[in-house]
């Protein structure tokens, strides 16, 4: 640092929050790309759109690193990010699966291909909602901060989407635990309840994260008085506004004078008004 500074005289760019933490003990630069896979990163796509400048998301990564360093995910993560892709992709599949073999049959099959593929695809969803439930923090659009306390967590994921993600997801896990090839209506009960994936509606609104935020140009005629004033044009506007004006002078003598008062309580003496 030292000479850096005396060669351009600028102070050199700060060190990474992971490497300053994570500077002793075995596997160090492993350790270091594992904890920055689960911290917040400046390629997710909103990222940006919480965290605008560079100093807040430092300010981020330290508080992560800090307070909650305990298998705590990020919202914002790289982890998160292709995390959500893979989900997304699963859960299209599974419901274009979904829509194929109900076209064809109503009867729960539990041999065929498409009936393993969807046990599949529950499986990971199965892990997603636990993952979401202990380990994965939310964004508080109400507090601008993102939640990272454990049990907040859970509270919060709880009396939100834990109860249609879970329905959606473990479905197919009833299949092998009971006989319901005697009972369809049982069965087509659980297959018709892989639709509440569609309550997952933050899958897909991952994908297509950077068009959520895109604002739209304004199309209309904006009129000069319309536009906001710069600062120091504010400040003046307001000044103005507030020391009234000599050259309409009131009818009343008395409250002239005081007006002349308040404008040049020095240069101009009481007995010349």
């Amino acid at each position: 640092m030292e000479e850096h500074l005396t060669v351009c005289g600028l102070p050199a760019r700060e060190e990474p929050v992971i490497n300053q933490n994570i500077d002793t003990g075995i596997f160090i630069l492993l350790r270091r790309k594992c904890k920055a896979w689960v911290m917040l990163s400046p390629n997710h796509p909103k990222s940006k759109v919480y965290y605008k400048s560079y100093a807040e998301r430092r300010k981020e990564m330290t508080r992560h690193m800090v307070k909650y360093n305990n298998f705590i995910i990020h919202p914002f993560s790289l982890f998160m990010m292709y995390w959500e892709y893979f989900i997304s992709i699963l859960e299209i599949v599974s419901m274009f699966i979904f829509c194929v073999s109900n076209a064809y049959s109503w009867a729960v099959m539990t041999d065929n291909g498409s009936f393993l593929l969807r046990r599949y695809v529950d499986v990971f969803t199965t892990i997603d909602v636990i993952l979401r439930l202990f380990f994965v923090g939310y964004y508080d659009s109400v507090m601008n901060k993102s939640v990272l306390r454990r049990w907040a967590i859970i509270k919060h994921y709880s009396f939100t989407l834990f109860i249609p993600d879970m329905l959606s997801s473990v479905n197919s896990h009833f299949y092998a635990l009971y006989e319901l090839d005697d009972n369809e209506t049982n069965g087509t009960i659980l297959r018709w309840s892989r639709l509440l994936v569609l309550t997952r509606r933050d899958y897909l609104s991952m994908v297509h994260g950077n068009r959520l935020h895109y604002k739209r140009p304004f199309s209309g005629n904006l009129d000069a008085s319309d536009l906001p004033l710069p600062r120091h044009n504010q400040k003046q506007r307001k000044t103005a506004e507030r020391i009234p004006s000599v050259s309409d002078p009131p009818s009343n003598t008395q409250q002239y004078q005081t007006q002349i008062l308040r404008l040049f309580p020095l240069q101009v003496p009481k007995s010349l008004l």
